[in-house]
């Protein structure tokens, strides 16, 4: 069941992407996937080498203790949609209850796999963790990439 729920998470995430993503956006599309895997990659090795959490079924267990597919290609996948569909203006509290939703989607389907698969399991860890991380990294991805696209526009 696990090797299914990673190919389905990928090809999901491949069709998204193709979907969703915008010609135009696509240099934008690519900074965004990039960034998160700086901060997902480092975080998600520091919490497994503390053995707070274990990636029992993984893609390429001999290279790595992480999850490759979700730290390294999901979830970054996921900010770049985050991103680019961000409202650039509306009320604050709107703006708080999309972080608030996104990373609630994302936590709730990563306890639904600590539960009900051997794709991760919690050792020191729990949900309000991943979700405050999520959030955390939802947030410094979004002001990395205003901050690209302003300095790329000369301000």
């Amino acid at each position: 069941m696990e090797k299914w729920i990673l190919y389905g998470s990928e090809i999901g995430t491949i069709l998204a992407l193709l979907l969703f993503v915008p010609k135009r956006r696509l240099r934008e599309a690519i900074v965004l996937f990039m960034f998160p895997q700086l901060i997902t990659w480092a975080t998600g090795l520091f919490v497994v080498e503390l053995r707070l959490i274990e990636y029992p079924y993984r893609s390429l267990p001999n290279v790595t203790r992480s999850s490759l597919d979700f730290e390294f290609f999901v979830y970054p996948a996921l900010i770049v949609l985050f991103n680019l569909y961000y409202p650039e203006r509306g009320a604050k509290e709107k703006r708080f209850w999309l972080y608030a939703g996104v990373a609630g989607a994302i936590t709730f389907y990563e306890v639904l796999l600590e539960k009900y698969t051997d794709l991760i399991a919690y050792h020191g860890w729990a949900w309000y963790w991943s979700f405050v991380t999520v959030w955390v990294t939802l947030y410094i991805s979004r002001r990395y990439f205003v901050w690209f696209r302003k300095s790329l526009a000369g301000g």
